[in-house]
C-alpha cells in the first residue's frame, strides 16, 4: 500500500524540457514501496530545442532488486513541431536510483549521451 505523505523525487530539471508524465516518487524499490513501481513510465519529457528527448521504467515492474531503465531518444520535427521520426541513442540501466538520477540529470543539461 502506498504512504499518501511520499512526494515526487526532485529532480534538477533545465529550462526548455517539458516533462510529460512523472511518476517517478521519492522511495527506493524495496518491498515495502513497490507499489510506487508498478508504472509503465517512471518519469518522460523532451526538449524541443535540443530535438532530444527521455522515457524511463522500472523491470520487472513491481519487483524488488529490479532495475532503473532509462531510454535517450533523438526526436526529428516538422516546421508545425510535430515529431516526425524517433530514434534511440542510448539505453542505460542501473540498479542505483541514485546513479539513474545522475544518468537522467546529465542528460536533461547536455542532451547528449
Amino acid at each position: 500500500m502506498t504512504n499518501k505523505n511520499v512526494g515526487l523525487q526532485p529532480l534538477r530539471v533545465p529550462a526548455g524540457w517539458f516533462i510529460a508524465l512523472n511518476n517517478f516518487y521519492e522511495v527506493e524499490p524495496v518491498t515495502e514501496n513497490i507499489d510506487y513501481f508498478f508504472s509503465a513510465v517512471l518519469i518522460g519529457g523532451e526538449n524541443k530545442r535540443l530535438g532530444v528527448s527521455f522515457d524511463s521504467r522500472y523491470e520487472p515492474e513491481g519487483i524488488p532488486g529490479g532495475e532503473f531503465v532509462l531510454v535517450l531518444q533523438k526526436q526529428d520535427y516538422d516546421k508545425k513541431g510535430h515529431i516526425t521520426r524517433v530514434s534511440v541513442l542510448d539505453v542505460k540501466r542501473t540498479k542505483q536510483k541514485a546513479h539513474f538520477i545522475r544518468q537522467l540529470e546529465e542528460f536533461m543539461q547536455t542532451g547528449k549521451v
